[in-house]
């Protein structure tokens, strides 16, 4: 999706337009009905959830100040589960 607007000028409407774009260059709409779509954003927000596994509030706070790589998968799970959802 390169060549978008910063995030403060992006509309969701933009962001929808580009996702299905996305999608369609790649012919995933085929699948991307409510059923599957539901459940892949269910696997994602487990994706999500297991960053998470087994630490505790401190641990996590700590993580996402000092931990680059920890930031970066949980944007990269959030993005799976926001793409999921404007389809």
């Amino acid at each position: 999706m390169g060549g978008m607007k910063s995030d403060a000028k992006v509309s969701v409407q933009d962001l929808k337009t580009a996702l299905k774009r996305f999608r369609d260059q790649r012919n995933w709409s085929q699948f991307h009905d409510p059923k599957n779509l539901a459940e892949a954003i269910s696997i994602e927000a487990a994706e999500l959830l297991e960053l998470f596994l087994w630490k505790g509030p401190k641990e996590i706070q700590s993580a996402i100040r000092e931990d680059k790589t920890q930031v970066r998968e949980i944007e990269n799970e959030l993005a799976d589960i926001f793409c999921f959802s404007f389809n």
